[in-house]
């Protein structure tokens, strides 16, 4: 039984009190929260016992002790009906949250099969942002800029990110990653600048939170080659080629981290999946022209690297 450490904690009275409410204590026994209710009740009943101080013998003979515990019988019911109502709203929200995971965790199944529910994914953003939970709205975040990108609406993928304007400190990694994919696209097929420049900051958020990502690197040299080629002096090509080749030079400088090995086949990966692009593959080749040692490291990375993801799987 806990100490009752106020100044009345010697009188007759407050014992009697100490007692009553003990009783009472009892029955809490079976609330799960009951210690909790207990507290609140007896901090309450001292903090009117010291309020009233050298007339509380004149109180007691007003209202009896029964007016007393008849208090605070009414103050547990009152204080535990608040606390359940808390845990029954917490419950509601933990609930509410795992059916949101489930119904992610389908529509991720769903885009891995290649049909994608645009519409359901925006639905479970709304609903997840209902939530307040920050890793699920992520979450969330991710699939529905995963399956925009995948629906090739590389238009769409700036408009969606203004839209969401509010959530982009929430956005991962890969979110940032597909902006930037969508809009050096953009950029390479129409020349358009303001294209470049996201696609450029979605680069620097993505690799802001996770440096050894090789996705945005490789939006970062293909950008590059398109400048390269639309360079108008020879200064200004010169600047260009010297800084993508610190770039690729150190993606694949240190073979022997394994980091390095996981960035260098992301960043090929990535390229090489738009070696027979229409719009993209002549970026590709000038990197391999222009940096022939550096490439070759790095598909031998790619390709020790595979190597040891298939004797993982």
């Amino acid at each position: 039984m806990e100490s009752h450490n106020t100044p009345f904690s010697r009188s007759p009275e407050s014992e009697l009190l100490n007692k009553k409410i003990d009783l009472v204590e009892e029955k809490l026994d079976i609330v799960e929260q009951g210690q909790g209710v207990r507290q609140d009740v007896r901090r309450e009943l001292y903090v009117i016992i010291s309020k009233w101080g050298s007339i509380f013998s004149i109180l007691l003979a007003l209202i009896g002790y029964f007016g007393i515990e008849k208090y605070v019988n009414w103050k547990i019911d009152q204080v535990t009906v608040n606390k359940y109502k808390e845990i029954t709203e917490e419950q509601t929200l933990f609930m509410k949250r795992v059916a949101l995971q489930f119904q992610l965790k389908e529509i991720q199944n769903k885009t891995d099969k290649k049909k994608y529910e645009f519409e359901d994914a925006k639905t479970l953003v709304k609903e997840a942002k209902e939530t307040g939970d920050k890793e699920l709205i992520k979450d969330c975040l991710d699939e529905l800029f995963r399956i925009t990108f995948l629906l090739g609406k590389y238009e769409s993928m700036e408009n969606l990110r203004k839209e969401y304007e509010d959530e982009n400190e929430l956005f991962k990694p890969r979110t940032w990653a597909n902006i930037a994919i969508a809009n050096m696209y953009l950029y390479g097929e129409s020349k358009n600048e303001p294209s470049r420049q996201v696609a450029l900051n979605a680069c620097r958020e993505s690799l802001k939170q996770f440096p050894s990502y090789g996705e945005p690197q490789a939006v970062k040299l293909i950008i590059a080659m398109i400048d390269n080629s639309r360079a108008t002096t020879g200064t200004s090509r010169s600047a260009i080629q010297s800084s993508a080749l610190q770039l690729v030079t150190d993606i694949v400088e240190d073979v022997n981290s394994k980091t390095q090995q996981a960035t260098a086949y992301e960043t090929y990966n990535r390229l090489v999946k738009y070696q027979n692009n229409a719009v993209l593959k002549k970026y590709i080749n000038m990197l391999f022209e222009l940096y022939p040692e550096q490439m070759r490291a790095m598909e031998d990375i790619y390709y020790e690297y595979s190597n040891k993801l298939i004797g993982n799987s």
